[in-house]
């Protein structure tokens, strides 16, 4: 069934995660006589038997968070409940009479988590109702799902999680009790009958990404052979220089380690540099921030989530094979569009330069100008933050080659008559393109909208002829992400390599030269023509 196992770390990645899972969600079908999805359910949900005897389906995730983070999500739900009334339980060795039971007030639910509980209708959140990431979450999960990491408690001021060591620390004592991969990671790979890999969502610029070093290194030892994606959250949000080149330093660290070991590392701003018009974004808000995050990563990787017969699929490996090759290029950049115009018109079968089929672009099409140009880029920035720096319009004039890309385009009201078959290049003609220095670039036509859920933010995406009392509303939306390798990431990955070791107090002067060394590597593996010749040393 080529299953996908997702790791969860920290409060950031679990609300991206919600809103993804939520999504997943969206795309069963319950009434009668309806037609199937055209996604197959089974690569992240996993079958499974409640404590009723009733069948269950559950997401293939384990979800870690510190203490507190939960908010009012219990480890055992609905589907899971088998708690019975005191006064029936048998008695225990010890006498309870004398017992001071000492209970924390529990965090009451939302009026929205009430109605989802009650099997009532919902209505549209607002970001004033969510306090954490299970206020706006639409699945259940199996118990063994919900690690708390009791540790550490969120946003304390005493212990804040906030130092890469510290994280790091605390996988190994975890660890050191109990076996991580064999506690938490066993049952989900064992019952997968052809599991393609993990992705793993992740905030990478406090203590996390830490945490995330040592687990991906343990994965890469126990599943080398399996695809490891992460999905690395860096907080661009606004605050004193002294704190955001400290989250730069923990990012950086990140980035150096631990793309070292993952097949693809794909960076993710809260706060991408510039944001189209049509896109309405409270910084502040965790839900909104992480909304935007979670159309592009859905969205990209839904060929991977087709059910066979239904059009041209793909996986991880593939994604792998397309956008890495032999180079070790892993770090990718992730691009969205909100296609407004072909909202507006019915497509059927295939139209030209956007084949419903898609394909790798043939031997005279490959070059940057046939690539997709995002309006909405999540690769982090550190530029503002280093003196004598390009302006951004000017960095944008540079010169760019793009090595390959694979782009999704999602269209509610696409047809899927006309699908033309999945004819892959070989491994040879991959290389071949690359040695002619011609980009790849791949697409894929799902005829899939992107469902506005009242669990989304209603205004994060505007049609820009729409005045502000949004009276139009589309709830589904045409969608196009990508993946891309290029050029940009040399200059991206130095830029972070120069802040952190000249500027930052949270790294050593014995890591300068190894955190130098290790983000010149990783950024010389996209250099290209004009930029070979430049050993990355400063200048």
């Amino acid at each position: 069934m080529h299953e996908i196992v997702t790791l969860q770390f920290g409060q950031r990645a679990n609300y991206l995660a919600t809103h993804f899972w939520n999504i997943q969600e969206s795309y069963f079908t319950y009434a009668p006589n309806t037609e199937p999805s055209i996604v197959d359910h089974d690569i992240h949900f996993r079958p499974g038997i409640g404590t009723d005897g009733s069948d269950t389906y559950t997401p293939r995730t384990i979800i870690y968070d510190l203490k507190g983070g939960f908010g009012t999500l219990k480890q055992r739900n609905a589907l899971y409940d088998d708690s019975t009334d005191a006064s029936q339980r048998p008695p225990g060795i010890w006498n309870e009479s004398g017992l001071t039971t000492i209970k924390q007030q529990p965090i009451a639910p939302t009026p929205y988590q009430q109605n989802l509980d009650a099997g009532l209708p919902t209505s549209q959140l607002r970001k004033e109702q969510v306090r954490y990431w299970s206020d706006f979450n639409r699945v259940f999960f199996h118990p063994r799902s919900i690690v708390q990491l009791n540790e550490y408690t969120l946003n304390s001021q005493l212990t804040p999680f906030e130092s890469w060591n510290a994280g790091e620390e605390l996988y190994k004592d975890v660890d050191r009790e109990a076996d991580l991969l064999d506690r938490d990671i066993r049952l989900f790979v064992e019952e997968c009958d052809s599991m393609q890999g993990f992705q793993i969502f992740a905030g990478v610029d406090d203590a996390w990404g830490g945490w995330t070093e040592r687990y991906v290194d343990s994965l890469k030892d126990e599943f080398g052979k399996k695809g490891i994606w992460v999905y690395g959250i860096e907080d661009e949000r606004a605050a004193t220089r002294e704190k955001r080149i400290a989250r730069k330093a923990n990012a950086a660290r990140s980035l150096s380690q631990i793309s070292d070991l993952a097949s693809a590392y794909v960076r993710l701003s809260t706060l991408p540099c510039r944001l189209p018009r049509y896109v309405q974004l409270d910084e502040e808000s965790e839900w909104e921030v992480t909304a935007l995050m979670a159309a592009a990563v859905e969205s990209v990787t839904l060929p991977m989530r087709l059910r066979d017969g239904v059009g041209r699929g793909s996986s991880m490996a593939r994604f792998e094979q397309t956008l890495n090759a032999d180079e070790g290029r892993n770090v990718w950049q992730l691009g969205l569009n909100v296609d407004w115009e072909n909202l507006e018109q019915k497509v059927t079968g295939q139209a030209n330069g956007d084949p419903l089929g898609g394909g790798v672009r043939g031997e005279d099409e490959g070059d940057e100008d046939d690539a997709t140009t995002f309006d909405i880029n999540f690769t982090p920035e550190s530029s503002s933050l280093l003196p004598n720096t390009l302006a951004l319009a000017d960095r944008r004039q540079q010169r760019k080659h793009i090595f390959a890309q694979i782009d999704t385009s999602r269209h509610p009201k696409r047809s899927s008559n006309g699908v033309s078959p999945y004819q892959p290049l070989d491994h040879e003609d991959l290389l071949r393109r690359r040695y002619d220095e011609k980009a790849i670039v791949e697409r894929f036509g799902i005829p899939l909208g992107f469902q506005q859920l009242d669990a989304y933010p209603a205004d994060l995406f505007r049609k820009p002829s729409q005045d502000a009392a949004h009276t139009n509303r589309s709830q589904y939306l045409a969608l196009t992400a990508g993946f891309t390798t290029s050029s940009v990431a040399r200059r991206t990955v130095h830029e972070l390599r120069d802040l952190v070791t000249r500027y930052s107090r949270a790294v050593d002067v014995e890591e300068r030269e190894e955190l130098y060394n290790g983000l010149t590597e990783v950024g010389e593996k996209y250099a290209f023509g004009w930029e070979e010749d430049d050993s990355g040393e400063d200048e």
